[in-house]
C-alpha cells in the first residue's frame, strides 16, 4: 500500500477508536441519566467517574496519545493520568482531585458534582459535552464520517442497511434520522 494509502488507513483506524470513545460518553450518560432519575447515588457516581475516564480518554486520543486496552480500569486510569501530567501536570492536577473525591449521597449533591465534572470536560479537556443528548450527537457525528470515507474507500454497503424495504424513499438517512430525533428530545426539554 502507498504511503497515502497508509496514512489514511491510519486515520480510519485512529477515529474509529475516537468514534468507540465517544460511544462510551454516550453510554455513560444514559446510565448516568437512569441512575439520578432512580435516586441511585453510587451508581451516579460509577457513571460520572466512567464519563470523566472516557472524557480523558478522548482528550489523550485527540493528541495522538494511545493508551494500551484491556487493563484494570484503576490502572487505565492511572496511566492516563501519567499521560496527562506529561502534557499539562495542572490538569491533571486537576483531574486526579475529580477522580479522588468521595461521592455524594444526595441527588443536589450529586448535580453539583457532575456540573464541576462537566465544566473541566469542556473548559479544560475541550469537549464539547452538556448533557446525553450532546454525546448522542458527537457519536452520530463520528459515525457518518466513517461511513462515508468507508463509503467512498467501497468498504461500506448501503446506508439505508438497517432500514425495511417497504418504502426506503421515504425515510431519512440514518444521520439526519437521529438528528430529528435529538432535536425533538431538546425541544422537550
Amino acid at each position: 500500500m502507498s504511503a497515502r494509502g497508509d496514512s489514511l488507513l491510519e486515520w480510519v483506524k485512529s477515529q474509529r477508536d475516537a468514534n468507540a470513545h465517544q460511544q462510551e460518553l454516550m453510554s455513560h450518560w444514559f446510565d448516568l441519566d437512569g441512575a439520578v432519575r432512580a435516586g441511585q447515588w453510587e451508581l451516579a457516581w460509577r457513571a460520572r467517574q466512567g464519563l470523566l475516564m472516557e472524557a480523558i480518554e478522548l482528550f489523550l486520543h485527540e493528541r495522538g496519545v494511545r493508551l494500551p486496552g484491556s487493563l484494570d480500569v484503576t490502572e487505565q486510569l492511572c496511566i492516563a493520568l501519567d499521560a496527562v501530567a506529561a502534557l499539562n501536570p495542572a490538569l491533571a492536577d486537576t483531574l486526579w482531585d475529580l477522580v479522588l473525591r468521595d461521592g455524594p449521597s444526595d441527588e443536589l449533591a450529586m448535580r453539583r458534582e457532575v456540573d464541576e465534572m462537566l465544566r473541566v470536560v469542556r473548559s479544560e479537556l475541550s469537549i464539547p459535552l452538556s448533557d446525553r443528548l450532546d454525546s448522542i450527537e458527537m457519536w452520530a457525528d463520528g459515525v457518518r464520517v466513517l461511513r462515508e470515507v468507508a463509503a467512498g474507500m467501497r468498504l461500506t454497503g448501503s446506508d439505508a442497511w438497517y432500514l425495511s424495504a417497504a418504502d426506503p424513499s421515504a425515510q431519512l438517512g440514518w444521520y439526519d434520522e437521529v438528528l430529528a430525533l435529538l432535536e425533538e428530545q431538546r425541544r422537550r426539554g
